[in-house]
């Protein structure tokens, strides 16, 4: 895989709905998204798998999001937990710490904005390798910007820096 090449996508309608904090399915224009309302901690979770060709690089994801607000920032967090093969309890959350961005809104309605979390290989990415099973969360901390309406989620994607 060479940098730059995508090899995750993540949809709002397939999101896992994590234990507490869930993340408001909804739809804007017929397009599936997720709110995260200002103010409010907002979680959502999806089980991906990194392909055997990942080549050890660090990881980039994009988040493509709108706002109501047309002045102000969002803060998006994300965050990889490690799927390894006989270790590790499912039973409870192990995350790497998250990673973090803070972008400036759009400035009009509905207009889709792209912004970007960079991890380091290795602690950052929960030290996940090629051919492993992981899980992505992506949330909005209750102190999630400047932004003072909703941030929707409509698609995240991940590529290899």
């Amino acid at each position: 895989m060479a940098s730059g090449d995508g090899f995750g996508w993540f949809r709002s309608t397939a999101y896992e709905i994590p234990t507490a904090n869930a993340a408001i399915p909804g739809s804007r224009n017929g397009h599936p998204i997720l709110v995260f309302p200002s103010g409010l901690l907002r979680v959502a979770n999806w089980t991906s798998w990194l392909p055997g060709n990942y080549s050890n690089g660090g990881l980039t994801l994009i988040v493509v999001y709108m706002s109501n607000s047309i002045t102000g920032n969002v803060i998006w967090n994300a965050a990889i937990e490690r799927i390894q093969s006989g270790t590790g309890d499912l039973d409870s959350d192990s995350f790497a710490s998250a990673q973090a961005v803070t972008d400036t809104v759009p400035g009009t309605s509905g207009i889709a904005k792209y912004a970007t979390i960079t991890f380091t290989n290795g602690g950052q990415m929960d030290s996940l390798v090629a051919n492993e099973a992981y899980r992505l969360q992506i949330s909005r901390p209750s102190s999630g910007g400047t932004a003072v309406t909703d941030a929707q989620l409509l698609l995240a994607a991940l590529r290899e820096t």
